[in-house]
């Protein structure tokens, strides 16, 4: 366990870790996960009944965060840009009770030639996620 806690903080300070890593990693120290979900972290992907470290493993930190109030409830949803291929998309994900309830592709942009990490910001708000009619008690906080 100290050999694994001392490689984890060397790669956090050497910044060395990546994607791969990371998934690697997460899945050898927890090995009480479900098959479903130690197969979505390691193929990068992020399925429902995930909790926010699951996700993070999976895909790393969120580029943003909203919290709205639904039906008197706070629910946190981050947003993720996700590289594939030539493609930038950037996926939402609404926790419930504190584990992932559903993912939902927002937007797909095409890479910029000459400029590989160039994406047009998203200023996200979840509007979109949810039903409008079926939620009366619906409001947007930042």
């Amino acid at each position: 366990m100290k050999n694994v806690i001392l490689l984890l903080s060397i790669m956090l300070l050497t910044g060395c870790a990546t994607t791969q890593t990371r998934r690697t990693e997460f899945v050898k120290i927890h090995t009480e996960l479900a098959p479903q979900y130690r197969d979505a972290i390691m193929k990068g992907e992020v399925i429902p009944g995930m909790s926010r470290e699951m996700v993070i493993a999976a895909w790393g930190q969120p580029v943003d965060e909203v919290t709205e109030i639904i039906n008197g409830q706070e629910v946190k949803s981050w947003i993720f840009q996700v590289y594939a291929g030539d493609n930038i998309n950037t996926y939402g994900v609404k926790f419930m009770d504190e584990l992932v309830g559903e993912v939902r592709l927002i937007n797909v942009q095409k890479r910029i030639s000459g400029y590989p990490d160039y994406y047009s910001p998203i200023h996200a708000q979840f509007y979109f996620l949810y039903d409008r009619h079926h939620h009366d008690d619906h409001q947007h906080y930042k």
